[in-house]
């Protein structure tokens, strides 16, 4: 019913957590470890309700968070580390009601999530860091209800979403950043209602808004910044 892990090890060099579980109903990992090497959690389990992973290390190198599921209901997976080099997350899972990621990361330098499921209601990727050089989100999935992009850094050099969906329904890029160097948004779905692109930004070097798609009803771009010195739809 409830699986538990926490390790607190001063220097962890390869942590592998595997789940191969029917049923489960709880999953909690938590890593606080000061300097580990790999971190890798696996978890492929055919019914899951609800799975956290939290990462809490100061010094990560490199961690990975796959999960391969049929159904799910909720999928959390929170990013905590004062300085990672590589954070990636992939949701590979065929049903799957609701996926948050969080990424709250003060200096990472590369975090890259990717979504590629058939079916999900509702998809929403948090980027919280200070200081980030470059932020990649990827929506591939064929159907999709709801997509939400949410972007809260200080200091960006590059930030590219990209959505690549067969038919969504609705779209949301919300970008807030006090300082941004380029921030590129590129839409392409074949059919798709409505797509909104929010810019907050107070200092915003070049805005770039490409869609490419064959039928769309209603496309909406707000660009809501003090001194943007190129804007581009």
């Amino acid at each position: 019913m409830e699986s538990t892990v926490v390790p607190q090890n001063l220097v962890l060099m390869v942590y592998i957590v595997v789940l191969l579980s029917p049923v489960q109903t709880v999953f909690i990992a938590e890593l606080r470890n000061p300097v580990p090497t790999v971190f890798t959690a696996v978890l492929q389990s055919p019914v899951w309700t609800v799975s956290t992973a939290e990462l809490l290390n100061p010094a990560l190198m490199v961690s990975t968070v796959v999960l391969q599921n049929p159904v799910q209901t909720a999928s959390i997976v929170e990013l905590q580390n004062p300085a990672p080099m590589a954070s990636t997350v992939v949701l590979q899972n065929p049903v799957q009601m609701e996926s948050t990621v969080e990424l709250r990361s003060p200096a990472p330098t590369v975090s890259t999530v990717v979504l590629q499921n058939l079916v999900q209601m509702v998809s929403t990727v948090e980027l919280q860091s200070p200081a980030q050089m470059e932020s990649t989100v990827v929506l591939l999935n064929p159907a999709l209800m709801a997509s939400i992009v949410v972007l809260q850094s200080l200091v960006q050099m590059a930030f590219i979403v990209e959505l690549q969906n067969l038919a969504p329904t609705v779209s949301t890029v919300v970008l807030q950043s006090l300082v941004q160097m380029v921030s590129t948004v590129e839409l392409q779905s074949p059919a798709q209602m409505e797509s909104t692109v929010v810019l907050l930004n107070p200092a915003l070097m070049a805005s770039i808004v490409v869609l490419q798609s064959l039928v769309q009803m209603a496309f909406i771009v707000e660009l809501q910044n003090l001194a943007p010195t190129v804007s581009t739809v």
